[in-house]
């Protein structure tokens, strides 16, 4: 039974990543644009000037500030290349920036990092309304992100004299991800979705 049970520990990292591989691969299938694949494989936002490691650099084509996703939502862009790695700046950097909108209201501002898991967005006018759960999407004007990938929610709503202050919980799990996208330098602000699969007529048996 001990052996069974330490077998399964040993086996369920390997599932996980199995099931983050299929929901990679339909996430590439919705997102109209060529992305490419890479693997986290070391976790360094917690250290001074760190971020997410990749297995694959120049040799791969990547370059700075295209963006990077996962299933859940946006992870953050490259900062860094160099062969066979690369930097990725997480959404929750204190010094990480992403052009976003509210789902409801459209209204459009400025996502910055607070820290794990945590973000705020900016420069949203005073006389907008906005609630607690809110989806934020990323609004494209910013040139690393085409419109309407999912960032995260909102947690709390702070109105202040020029604009509202907004919390926002990231969408994306960075301390638990293994696989992402990387999308093409300088998307197009709008996509559109792929045309859904033809009908097939079915025809009544005689």
């Amino acid at each position: 039974m001990e052996a069974l049970r330490l077998e399964a520990q040993r086996q369920a990292p390997r599932r996980v990543e199995a099931e983050e591989a299929v929901r990679l691969l339909g996430l590439q299938r919705q997102v109209p644009l060529e992305t490419t694949g890479a693997r986290v494989v070391a976790d360094l936002r917690r250290a001074s000037f760190g971020g997410l490691i990749l297995d694959r650099g120049s040799e791969a084509g990547f370059v700075a500030d295209q963006g990077v996703i996962c299933p859940e939502g946006v992870v953050g862009r490259l900062w860094a290349v160099a062969p066979g790695q690369a930097s990725v700046l997480p959404v929750d950097a204190h010094n990480a920036s992403v052009g976003v909108m509210l789902a409801r209201s459209r209204a459009t501002g400025v996502l910055q990092g607070t820290g794990p898991g945590r973000a705020a967005v900016r420069y949203v006018g005073p006389q907008e309304v906005v609630q607690v759960g809110e989806p934020v999407l990323t609004s494209g004007l910013d040139r690393v992100f085409p419109r309407g990938l999912l960032v995260g929610h909102v947690t709390a709503v702070r109105p202040r004299e020029r604009e509202l202050a907004l919390e926002v919980a990231l969408a994306a799990p960075l301390d638990k991800i293994h696989l992402v996208l990387l999308l093409p330098p300088k998307p197009p602000i709008q996509v559109e979705p792929p045309p859904p699969p033809p009908e097939t007529e079915t025809q009544e048996a005689p």
